[in-house]
């Protein structure tokens, strides 16, 4: 599995890669959390 930069990520959409993040910031409200995610590259929002 090919390991990228999170800036990269729309070169690989529909592909599987490995991306080295941490968690910045954790939201949530009810049943719906909201993960803020970096790799010193970009910044990705997430809703789970």
């Amino acid at each position: 599995m090919k390991e990228i930069n999170m800036i990269d990520a729309p070169k690989y959409v529909d592909e599987r890669v490995k991306i080295g993040v941490w968690l910045t910031n954790k939201r949530s409200s009810g049943k719906i959390a909201f993960l803020q995610l970096r790799d010193g590259t970009a910044f990705f929002k997430e809703l789970l």
